[in-house]
């Protein structure tokens, strides 16, 4: 999750140019390149926040938009890749236990 100091001695941004945008895309490893959407990248992520925990904050987040359809996440770190859409996400559900106000979530 997120990319090495040495990957980042590769490019060095100094402005917003085609070519340091390109760079960083290349050293970010985005696997998406021309369809519309929303991309985070955590450089250097606490090291006490995994793939796992991530899921686990969107889910509870995000239930409504991903349910409906309206919402597809994708979270990608240490070898790890996953991807919750209205028919993945009762399995990942299934396996968190998620407390949302004073009901436990488990479908």
């Amino acid at each position: 999750m997120g990319i090495s100091e040495s990957s980042t001695e590769r490019c060095r941004y100094r402005s917003k140019t085609r070519r340091s945008l390109r760079c960083f895309g290349r050293i970010s490893a985005f696997p998406r390149r021309r369809e519309s959407g929303l991309s985070v990248v955590i450089p250097y992520p606490d090291p006490d926040i995994d793939v796992a925990g991530i899921v686990r904050s969107v889910i509870h987040h995000y239930f409504f938009p991903i349910l409906s359809g309206d919402l597809v996440v994708e979270v990608q770190g240490n070898g790890v890749s996953e991807t919750l859409d209205a028919q993945t996400l009762p399995t990942f559900v299934e396996r968190s236990e998620l407390v949302i106000g004073t009901t436990l979530v488990a479908c």
